[in-house]
């Protein structure tokens, strides 16, 4: 992932849009919507709970998630593979470090949120049941644990980024591949553009191609650094 800062690479065209069905107002960890199509036994956690201190929210984490490897790092942060322990589903742990969040927006309570968390619960909010379906990759939860945000993020399995895909194929694509993907990120762009958000860093590496199938499928990462 981009290790340029937060304002470099995603906007929201206004704070307006963040309203309460899509940010829950209240301090500790919050649970993104929509995450529900991966795993239909997956019971519902209430997300208008009462302030959680740094150390329960790190409890939390540590009780459902399992952080393995690390994936990439940049200048605002690192992303580690993990999984969910209940259903072992694969997870993206991304870590932010508070003093690299250079850009935030506020909610309707005037609470400051990154603007990559603010981008993702919106987008979580505005496409429920999105988790698989929709081309930006899903945020399933993320907690603030005082001095960093842990963002637990969809991680499509088997999939590469545009760079390592184009590798695997001997550096160059298809015309056929070629149109396949780049119809498919138009059309992503174009419905963010709709939703008035707009992500100013893509390119190869936060572009992930799905290859579990015959046809490539385009994946958007990367909202915030």
């Amino acid at each position: 992932m981009s290790g340029d800062k937060e304002q470099a690479s995603s906007s929201l065209d206004s704070g307006k849009d963040l309203n309460n069905k899509q940010v829950c107002a209240k301090n500790g960890k919050r649970k993104a919507t929509g995450d529900n199509r991966e795993s239909p036994k997956k019971k519902k956690r209430n997300v208008d709970q009462d302030k959680k201190s740094v150390a329960d929210q790190k409890r939390e984490f540590q009780a459902r998630y399992v952080e393995e490897h690390q994936l990439g790092e940049g200048g605002c942060g690192a992303v580690f593979s993990g999984y969910r322990i209940e259903d072992r589903f694969p997870v993206a742990i991304k870590h932010i470090p508070k003093n690299k969040v250079y850009c935030k927006v506020a909610d309707e309570s005037g609470k400051k949120l990154s603007v990559e968390v603010a981008i993702m619960v919106k987008l979580a909010g505005e496409a429920e049941g999105s988790v698989g379906i929709s081309a930006p990759v899903s945020l399933l939860e993320w907690f603030d644990l005082g001095k960093e945000l842990i963002l637990v993020l969809e991680r499509p399995v088997p999939a590469v980024d545009l760079q390592n895909y184009k590798a695997e194929n001997g550096r160059t694509l298809t015309e056929d591949k070629a149109k396949v993907i780049l119809k498919q990120l138009v059309d992503a762009v174009k419905e963010l553009e709709d939703k008035r958000i707009f992500h100013r860093d893509i390119k190869g590496e936060n572009i992930l191609i799905e290859t579990g199938s015959d046809v490539p499928r385009v994946r958007i990462i990367d909202f915030g650094l």
